[in-house]
């Protein structure tokens, strides 16, 4: 299995990312909760994000046809879009609301893998940020 830890700006650990080898399912876990993402089987290349009662989702991330642009929908919140530069060395991925900017997220490194770095709203749930990450 490997792991995804996800620490704050003041490098405190605020939750993880299971991915069981060889699974469709991951993990997140996010101070005392724990979530499900899967993955169905769709020509967009889906993932759900799913609470402990396995029955609402709470965010679904969807490819945006052919492109490396996707979106994630978000039930109370809207659908945050993709603006991916595949020509990015560190595969920054910036996104839009309403068509204004409200983050990014992109590679630590472009020669290794040392992990991501997101800037995503406060007003987003910590679930569904690291949901954001993960993917």
């Amino acid at each position: 299995m490997m792991v995804l830890v996800v620490k704050d700006h003041e490098d405190k650990l605020v939750g993880r990312v299971e991915y069981p080898m060889g699974n469709r399912k991951f993990k997140i876990v996010a101070g005392d909760d724990s979530f499900a993402i899967d993955f169905p089987l769709r020509w967009n290349r889906t993932a759900e994000l799913r609470g402990g009662n396995k029955d609402s989702v709470l965010s679904l991330r969807r490819q945006r046809g052919w492109l490396p642009q996707h979106e994630f929908e978000i039930p109370d919140y809207g659908t945050l879009v993709s603006d991916s530069a595949f020509w990015s060395r560190y595969d920054m991925c910036n996104y839009q609301l309403n068509g204004e900017s409200v983050g990014s997220v992109q590679k630590i490194s472009a020669s290794r893998d040392v992990g991501k770095l997101a800037l995503l709203p406060a007003s987003l749930p910590l679930h569904i940020r690291i949901f954001i990450l993960a993917l």
